[in-house]
């Protein structure tokens, strides 16, 4: 909260700022607000800048009650939903005759900082003192702790990890790590040079991108725009990395895009996925698995657009932005990049008329 300083103090007033999980309680809480008397002032309310949005809610109104122990080491628990292997699409396991019942942890990077330092240390001790200081902590052991360490000691770095499921040891549960975090100034420490990145990859594991590609990459979706050249240069971006698929695939699609960018900001990153699917079929090393990764991403993707498109409130901005999409999609569909059916689901929220499937 400010003022911070004694001549701030003096003016006689507050100011500070919250943020919100969606634009939706953000705005009713502008409306409420506004003009609200408190302790005799009245608040003058406004929008601020864009913030990342975190996992979790730090606060929620109302009472939170502390889940249950699930009886599985590390909170561990057993899949309700299983991912369809050609779509990408969740399914309700009751519908499913055979559907994994073993237990899995998902990994979360706790917000508080005093929580985060403290598993970084009790980790370093933990490398330092062995298995006898570990033992002492496994009855108060987070599951956040215990994937760090294993991370660590498997040659990931403290800001970079691989993010793929894995078993920490036979017939346990499957742990799920937690998404890379991608800053606002990842990649501006590093040149357009390519030597940095090339001896990087030389100590990398195969088929992942670097701290220096992966910077390299999200600086040029930072200043991507409508222009054929920003487009087309990070396209060939993409492509020369190919064997990183997954992972460009899931920078591409969720780095700083949520309901909240700038809509033409949001075209500009349609059109950059458009260009890499039609040129996927290049005569490049693995550019073809660009297809495949986009696939199962592109859902969540669209929905974005959807979202986006119905908090619209001009009707010819709106109309003009799902045309924008839509004429993307049919593109799509008559040079056959996926089956008929699939780009009809991304469609769908179009023609809904701000109604819920």
């Amino acid at each position: 909260m400010w003022p911070r300083k004694q001549e701030e103090i003096g003016r006689n007033r507050n100011s500070g700022f919250v943020g919100f999980m969606d634009r939706k309680s953000a705005d009713m809480a502008l409306k409420e607000m506004d003009g609200f008397i408190l302790l005799g002032y009245e608040m003058k309310v406004c929008w601020g800048k864009y913030v990342p949005i975190p996992p979790k809610p730090i606060f929620e109104n109302g009472n939170v009650t502390k889940k249950p122990s699930t009886g599985f080491p590390f909170s561990a628990t057993i899949p309700t939903e299983v991912q369809s292997s050609h779509l990408g699409m969740i399914t309700a396991s009751d519908k499913l005759d055979n559907y994994s019942q073993t237990p899995e942890v998902h990994v979360i990077i706790p917000h508080d900082i005093r929580i985060k330092k403290l598993i970084h240390r009790t980790v370093e001790y933990v490398i330092r003192y062995g298995s006898k200081f570990e033992e002492l902590l496994m009855a108060k052991e987070l599951g956040s702790q215990r994937w760090k360490l294993y991370s660590l000691l498997n040659g990931d770095q403290l800001d970079s990890w691989k993010t793929e499921m894995f078993y920490m040891f036979s017939e346990g549960p499957i742990w799920i790590p937690p998404p890379l975090p991608y800053s606002d100034n990842i990649g501006e420490e590093h040149s357009e040079s390519s030597e940095e990145e090339e001896n990087e990859k030389m100590e990398m594991e195969k088929n992942k991108l670097g701290r220096v590609a992966t910077g390299r990459l999200c600086k040029r979706l930072r200043k991507l725009d409508m222009t054929r050249g920003s487009i087309a240069r990070t396209m060939v971006f993409a492509i020369e990395r190919a064997e990183a698929s997954d992972q460009i695939a899931e920078i591409i699609t969720k780095y700083k895009f949520d309901s909240t960018t700038d809509k033409k900001s949001m075209i500009a990153r349609l059109y950059l996925v458009s260009d890499i699917l039609n040129n996927s079929s290049a005569p490049v090393s693995n550019a073809w698995k660009l297809r495949q990764s986009f696939e199962k991403k592109l859902e969540a993707f669209f929905e974005v657009f959807v979202t986006s498109y119905r908090e619209i409130d001009a009707r010819l901005k709106a109309e003009q932005f799902r045309r924008s999409v839509l004429t993307v999609l049919a593109i799509w569909e008559s040079l056959l990049v996926f089956p008929t059916e699939f780009i009809s689901k991304l469609a769908l929220g179009f023609f809904q008329n701000h109604l819920d499937v």
